[in-house]
């Protein structure tokens, strides 16, 4: 089942053990409200959740405290108004630390910044 809107999906869904659903709930406009992505598989289930970045933007701060560690950096998705940036080019983490890396302007204080972490 591939390209449905989620108002087309059926009430329930049956395949074999291997299959998955992936169903995505996002604003089509950032209005700054946290929405989850969720993953339903017929077997386990997981959600991505947001993580909470602070510190000072001040347009020179590159450095970020987060309010979780971080054991795998890859398995983060961090938006900078926004924009999806990637991991290793853009930012990298350690531990509870969120470096924003010299290709990427510092946030002022008018930025937007959202970390999710599955």
């Amino acid at each position: 089942m591939a390209n449905k809107k989620i108002s087309e999906l059926p009430l329930s869904f049956s395949g074999s053990p291997n299959s998955l659903m992936v169903i995505v709930n996002y604003d089509q406009e950032i209005t700054g409200i946290t929405n989850s992505i969720y993953f339903s598989a017929l077997t386990a289930q997981f959600s991505i959740g947001d993580i909470e970045i602070s510190g000072t933007t001040d347009g020179s701060n590159r450095n970020f405290t987060l309010s979780k560690n971080i054991q795998n950096p890859n398995k983060t998705l961090f938006y900078f108004n926004g924009q999806l940036q990637k991991y290793g080019d853009n930012y990298s983490i350690t531990g509870t630390t969120l470096e924003i890396l010299p290709n990427t302007f510092a946030p002022e204080s008018t930025d937007f910044l959202r970390l999710l972490s599955f």
